[in-house]
C-alpha cells in the first residue's frame, strides 16, 4: 500500500543521527522514495490562520499549515504539541513507532 506521509523535521533529525523507529521510517522513504517536495511558505500560507487556532506554540503555526495543506495520509511526528483532539480531527497525527506498526 503506498501512503501519503508527512515528516515532521525532529523525525528527519532523529532519524538521521539516531538509531530507532525514525532511522527506520527514513529506511522506507528511501526505498519508496519516488515523490518527495519542500513545500513553499507561499503554497500553505492561506492554511496560517487555520492552523494558528489549532495549536499553542508559534514555531508548530508554519509545520501544522503545511500539513493541512498537504492532506497526508499520516503526519509523524514526536512533538506531542501536535497530538490534541481538535489536530487530530483535521489530519491523522502518529508517531513513527505507531506508523511502523499500522504497516505491518
Amino acid at each position: 500500500m503506498r501512503y501519503k506521509v508527512f515528516l515532521d523535521t525532529n523525525i528527519l533529525l532523529s532519524g538521521i543521527f539516531f538509531e530507532g523507529n525514525e532511522s527506520l521510517i527514513l529506511d522506507l522513504v528511501e526505498m519508496a522514495l519516488t515523490d518527495i517536495s519542500i513545500i513553499p511558505r507561499t503554497k500553505y500560507h492561506h492554511k496560517l490562520k487555520e492552523a494558528e487556532s489549532l495549536v499553542a506554540h508559534k514555531k508548530d503555526i508554519p509545520i501544522l499549515a503545511a500539513v493541512l495543506f498537504t492532506e497526508p495520509d499520516y503526519f509523524l511526528t514526536g512533538d506531542e504539541h501536535f497530538f490534541t483532539d481538535k489536530i487530530k480531527e483535521k489530519v491523522n497525527v502518529i508517531t513513527a513507532r505507531d506508523f511502523l506498526e499500522k504497516i505491518k
